[in-house]
């Protein structure tokens, strides 16, 4: 090619300008646009790990965020169940202390039947050894026989009499 030109200063210039663009174009060719590509696929996927990223974090944020009211649901609930526990433990308890207040009831109105029935029972046998003690009385001091009738009216006259005195 330098025959071509020549040596000229020209044709020396324009013989490194041909050169300079042929390296250029080669070096655009075999070097520039792999290595651009490379930087290009290269800048994509950091873009893509970094909206991924950004994604994940979201994700993240919103895992946490449902674990948090899920937590709070369940202490929640705990706290109903033990709310409930409480209060049926208190409705046994007040149904406990109604059962023992009606059967301590029962028991004192058995209690007090049964006195009044020993009552009655020893005022009938006081009554009767009265009778008996003022007959053998009678009997003894009279020396005679005593009817079964005035015998009551007797007794039932002395009684009156000692109920009298003691109220």
């Amino acid at each position: 090619m330098s025959a071509i030109l020549g040596s000229t200063p020209i044709g020396t210039i324009l013989m490194t300008l041909i050169s300079f663009i042929l390296v250029i174009y080669i070096v655009y060719k075999f070097a520039w646009l792999p290595i651009d590509k490379i930087l290009k696929e290269r800048q994509d996927q950091i873009t893509k790990d970094i909206n991924e990223a950004h994604q994940l974090k979201e994700n993240s944020q919103k895992e946490i965020q449902d674990s948090k009211v899920e937590v709070e649901k369940a202490l929640s609930q705990a706290q109903e169940l033990v709310k409930n526990a409480k209060a049926h433990g208190q409705e046994m308890a007040d149904k406990v202390i109604e059962e023992a207040n009606v059967k301590a009831e029962g028991l004192i109105e058995k209690t007090n039947a049964d006195l009044n029935r020993q009552r009655r029972q020893f005022h009938h046998e006081m009554e009767e050894s009265v009778i008996n003690i003022s007959v053998m009385m009678a009997q003894k001091v009279l020396q005679r026989e005593i009817t079964e009738a005035d015998h009551r009216e007797y007794i039932h006259e002395f009684i009156n009499r000692l109920d009298a005195e003691f109220k």
